[in-house]
């Protein structure tokens, strides 16, 4: 099935999903994503290894934060955290499936400019209670983080902005569709996905931990085929020695008009080191 079938499939799928109500699209959206409920088939742990967080380590320190019934690490860097200030935060989304130290330090620029740097892991990861969901409940997540993020005394809810690589990027982007957090402006480094890549990741790597054949499943999960309910503007930095030419060919072809919220950047690099070119360019454009 091509991409472009499978994004009428989906806007079908959507219409058996949504209840119908005067309300517009996106708010259904979240309505029927908030009602959802996967049905895993294998209960797993995110498949990366990851290395136990100190306290404090330099800058960084290990915080938790509640999901639900669960309690889950991230990591904040405190370089620009001063009493009685409240300052502008970048939610950091990191790629694969555990959370680095690394992945605070490619965040540079943004501390550099005076933002604080708060990184979450998620449910199944770096030791976390829960199941790896796979880009389902990890979102749910995120959307916790960046509530409880929003309330601590120190944060500039105004002014919360996230970023993701890879994976980070998918979820990253997933976030745009749920208008419930205070999300001041989204970007992404690469994180596109189809479902081949699901195929590929189950059959392959055996790593999918739900029925990757369901479409109710897949509709959740891959956002390229649902980009009309996006509530906010996102930009997704791909990079020219990545799948820039081949994710701007697809997106043109299922979206000729381009009338979505998502804009595709062209950037240096491979999926690696289009990283930090990506994030530089981020902070300059948000401060345009």
């Amino acid at each position: 099935m091509t991409k472009s079938h499978l994004l009428v499939l989906f806007g079908m799928l959507f219409l058996c999903n949504a209840c119908h109500s005067q309300s517009d699209n996106s708010t259904e959206y979240a309505r029927a994503r908030n009602a959802f409920h996967t049905q895993l088939t294998s209960e797993i742990k995110a498949p990366q290894t990851y290395s136990e967080f100190d306290d404090v380590r330099g800058t960084v320190k290990q915080l938790s934060y509640p999901s639900g019934d669960l309690r889950l690490k991230a990591l904040l860097d405190t370089t620009n955290l001063e009493s009685g200030k409240k300052s502008p935060v970048l939610v950091y989304l990191h790629g694969g499936f555990s959370l680095d130290y690394a992945d605070v330090t490619v965040c540079r620029p943004f501390i550099d400019a005076g933002y604080l740097v708060f990184a979450p892991t998620y449910r199944g990861e770096n030791g976390n209670p829960g199941n790896f969901e796979f880009f389902l409940g990890e979102v749910d997540d995120i959307k916790a983080a960046i509530n409880w993020l929003a309330s601590q005394e120190y944060v500039d809810r105004e002014n919360i902005y996230v970023f993701g690589h890879s994976i980070g990027g998918g979820l990253s982007l997933l976030t745009t569709f749920h208008p419930d957090i205070p999300v001041k402006r989204s970007g992404s480094c690469a994180g596109i996905y189809y479902d081949e890549n699901f195929a590929y990741w189950a059959e392959e790597d055996g790593i999918v931990p739900f029925d990757y054949e369901n479409d109710n499943e897949l509709f959740w999960r891959l956002p390229i085929y649902t980009l009309e309910h996006m509530t906010r503007d996102h930009l997704m930095y791909i990079g020219n020695n990545d799948y820039y030419k081949e994710d701007k060919a697809d997106f043109e072809d299922m979206y000729p008009n381009q009338d979505t919220r998502l804009q595709l950047v062209k950037v240096k690099g491979d999926h690696q080191s289009s990283l930090p070119v990506a994030i530089k360019q981020f902070l300059d454009d948000i401060r345009k």
